[in-house]
């Protein structure tokens, strides 16, 4: 890789007076993790994303206006998810779908809502949709695969209700008819309080990434948010993965949902995967070597806290290498500039915490590197699956401390 960041990369601010070059490792493995998770090679066949080959969109009654968009965006069979979810969702039933990144989630709940809201709308109802996300570059993803569908032409409308942003806005907005409101837990809580979020207008709600949300203690706002919408509803809850203590809220909140698990979650196939061990002293002159291979050209590097993310951006800029950084006390539209950035740059690197670990969409990064390791297999399959996707090979290198 070239790179040019005596000005700081592709949007980085250096805020801060001085860095260290050395890293605190960590001398305990994370609890149910094991080295062999880090080390499998890419299957080197077969390298599409698994379709229903049988069937087709047309399969399902759709709108000629949704097929139409389809079509014109290359998509004419399901994905294997989306084949054993989309007749479900049309049909009224609530659905609990686990199928790992890449594999076409997204489109299983916008497809049908998309369809339902519009032959609604042509029948003179209005039915409303409210997707709920953990984080704010998955709600912004979840809407700008929806706005592929060219809304405008559909007539239908959405909109993000997200921290970060400004909630005056978003109330101004609110004000007017959405068909889509798409959000982040907390916000969606403020709005609906203050009176502005009007819950009993849904008559459809998506949890995306449920697990997600139950690990950053959303737990009381969601179930709040899907008891205020009334009934008759449909619920639908997609993630990449179902823990045992998601199970029993779900029971709760959706007892006669139809389950679909494709199978237990794993790291992608698609993503080649290997292990460095590193010592303390010697971690950043590693991540440094590995960035400046020529295989390298856009990278994600996952670093456990924000300050150390900060640390790591530092350092790679005095060696040189493009590079930019996200955390959770970025502003939004800090962070969305970065990330924009980051799908422009032909070669690149972007230093994160996990908040990139999900609803970070962008096609060609050809590395995943665990500076820090996950602390969790569900983390680890979610960072390392932002590469090796739609079909590309990627791979992944794990630093492990000696």
């Amino acid at each position: 890789m070239t790179y040019n960041s005596r000005h700081g990369g592709f949007g980085m601010q250096n805020n801060r007076s001085s860095s260290s070059s050395s890293s605190r490792g960590r001398s305990k493995r994370p609890q149910g993790l094991n080295e062999d998770l880090y080390t499998k090679a890419a299957k080197e066949a077969d390298v599409e994303i698994p379709t229903a080959d049988k069937i087709d969109f047309s399969s399902y009654g759709l709108s000629p206006q949704i097929l139409e968009s389809l079509t014109k965006r290359g998509y004419h069979h399901p994905t294997e998810i989306q084949a054993k979810t989309i007749a479900g969702v049309l049909a009224g039933k609530d659905v609990v779908a686990i199928s790992q990144t890449g594999s076409g989630k997204t489109g299983g709940f916008l497809i049908p809502l998309l369809n339902e809201i519009k032959k609604s709308q042509d029948a003179g109802v209005v039915k409303k949709a409210l997707i709920v996300a953990p984080t704010r570059e998955l709600a912004y993803q979840i809407d700008k695969e929806l706005r592929e569908f060219n809304l405008k032409r559909l007539n239908l409308f959405s909109l993000v209700c997200v921290g970060g942003m400004s909630i005056g806005d978003q109330m101004h907005y609110l004000r007017k008819t959405n068909h889509f409101v798409i959000g982040t837990p907390g916000r969606l809580v403020d709005l609906a309080k203050r009176g502005f979020l009007k819950l009993d207008d849904f008559n459809m709600v998506v949890l995306d990434e449920m697990d997600r949300m139950l690990e950053m203690g959303f737990v009381e706002d969601i179930t709040w948010i899907v008891d205020q919408i009334p009934q008759p509803k449909q619920s639908l809850y997609f993630s990449a993965t179902l823990n045992s203590a998601i199970r029993p809220i779900l029971s709760n909140m959706s007892p006669d949902a139809v389950y679909v698990e494709l199978q237990k979650p794993e790291p992608s196939r698609y993503v080649d995967q290997t292990m460095v061990g590193v010592t303390r002293g010697n971690k950043l002159t590693t991540l440094v070597s590995i960035l400046k291979d020529p295989e390298v050209t856009k990278a994600l590097v996952f670093v456990a806290t924000k300050s150390m993310v900060e640390t790591v951006a530092e350092e790679l800029a005095r060696q040189e290498v493009l590079v930019d950084f996200i955390h959770g006390d970025k502003t939004q539209s800090s962070r969305m500039r970065v990330i924009e950035g980051f799908k422009k740059v032909k070669s690149g690197v972007l230093v994160a915490t996990d908040v990139a670990a999900r609803g970070l969409d962008v096609n060609d990064i050809s590395h995943v590197i665990n500076f820090d390791e996950p602390k969790t297999r569900e983390d680890y399959i979610h960072r390392i699956g932002r590469t090796g996707r739609n079909g590309k090979f990627g791979k992944a290198i794990t630093m492990v401390n000696r």
